[in-house]
């Protein structure tokens, strides 16, 4: 499976979502996942390993066969199923971007690079940060799940709406912050997306960040909305593996995996203040999408341990439809 991951806007919190993504799908999925950071990023440190590497994503880019097996031997092993690769070698300073021209004359063997990342056997969960090129732009149109991380704020947000990857996006990973005025849902409904993962931003968080051990002492209530959703992944999988020769499951065979709160359809204003900011157009246009989106489906902590939660479980058809197109679309790559 590939998974790609990237932001609108950087400091977003990219390579440390990714990060836990990985993490999720090596222990969710049960297959070895490979991290790997394409956008310079700050994977090695997040990871909680500072040594040199002989070789990275981009010498590996490359090399004469990129290959699974190639990407294997430079991997760095973090535990069972789940390692590393870093952006570059330390002692060279290479630039994808640099090696990606737009007329196409460029020093990668692209259908190459994806044919060998999208059939493998293996996860490969790839930061791409806030990068866009050719190489980029083909991992996002070949990727099972696109991942597009998000803060609530304005220029997050303004930056989306414009972002060549939006329509792409399966997921959105919202980074909830104190203070912020654009909520997880607001986002989702202004964007379009039917599926949020919200991660709230807490100072014990932090501390686990920054001693670079988030990887070997996850908090729990970091990484459960994403283990909730590799969850759901995984039985959706196993309930298309069992019924792989019929092309028509009935969505109803598949209420194992439908597990996302309903949430309320209610309309809702961006800002009550809203003529107080200077853009007031752009304001204009967020709030008649609102008010003309069905519900976002949330996943977040507090989804997740709400009291009523087993009596408000119930199948979000937007949710559900969603996911099958999503499912779909790898069946029709081939990689079901």
């Amino acid at each position: 499976m590939l998974i790609t991951v990237f932001s609108p806007k950087g400091g977003s919190g990219t390579s440390t979502c990714a990060a836990l993504l990985a993490k999720s799908c090596s222990m969710i999925l049960a297959k070895q996942t490979v991290l790997i950071d394409a956008a310079n990023g700050d994977i090695e440190t997040i990871v909680g390993f500072n040594s040199e590497s002989k070789y990275g994503f981009i010498q590996w880019l490359e090399s004469a066969t990129p290959t699974s097996h190639s990407l294997e031997k430079i991997s760095n092993f973090i535990e069972d199923n789940f390692s590393y690769v870093s952006y570059s070698s330390i002692k060279e300073n290479c630039y994808i971007d640099k090696c990606v021209q737009s007329d196409g004359n460029n020093k990668f063997k692209i259908q190459e690079i994806i044919s060998t990342l999208s059939t493998s056997e293996s996860n490969y969960i790839i930061d791409i940060g806030t990068n866009i090129n050719e190489l980029n732009n083909a991992l996002i149109e070949s990727s099972d799940f696109v991942f597009m991380v998000l803060r609530g704020c304005y220029i997050t947000l303004s930056r989306a709406t414009k972002h060549p990857y939006l329509e792409q996006s399966d997921v959105a990973i919202y980074i909830a912050e104190s203070g912020r005025s654009i909520t997880a849902k607001q986002m989702g409904t202004v964007l379009k997306l039917k599926c949020i993962i919200e991660i709230e931003a807490r100072r014990d968080f932090a501390k686990v960040i920054d001693a670079g051990v988030l990887l070997f002492r996850t908090p729990k209530y970091m990484i459960s909305a994403i283990d909730k959703f590799m969850h759901d992944v995984n039985k959706y999988f196993e309930t298309m593996l069992t019924n792989f020769n019929d092309q028509n499951v009935s969505k109803a065979k598949n209420k194992n995996y439908n597990r996302i709160q309903s949430l309320s359809n209610d309309t809702f204003d961006i800002f009550n203040d809203a003529e107080e900011h200077n853009n007031r157009n752009f304001w204009d246009v967020l709030e008649t999408e609102s008010r003309n989106r069905d519900g976002v489906d949330i996943i977040s902590e507090k989804s997740l341990n709400t009291k009523n939660k087993i009596q408000t479980r119930a199948i979000n058809d937007s949710y559900t439809s969603h996911l099958h197109d999503v499912f779909d679309g790898i069946k029709d790559k081939g990689r079901s």
